[in-house]
């Protein structure tokens, strides 16, 4: 069996001070698959410019 997973999260925050608006925007997407099923999984939300993006692969043999 082959067994994958694959993560990635993306920040990405902004701050304009002028406006006194600060918005940070967080997606984290997973994806899992193997043999049996693939699930992926997106959450994002929405709540100061600094972009962060992290990949983790793993894969196992079974």
């Amino acid at each position: 069996h082959v067994h994958t997973t694959t993560t990635t999260t993306t920040t990405t925050t902004t701050t304009t001070t002028a406006t006194a608006t600060a918005t940070t925007t967080t997606t984290t997407t997973t994806t899992s698959s193997n043999i049996l099923s693939t699930t992926t999984t997106t959450t994002t939300t929405t709540t100061t410019t600094t972009t962060t993006t992290t990949t983790t692969t793993t894969t196992n043999l079974t």
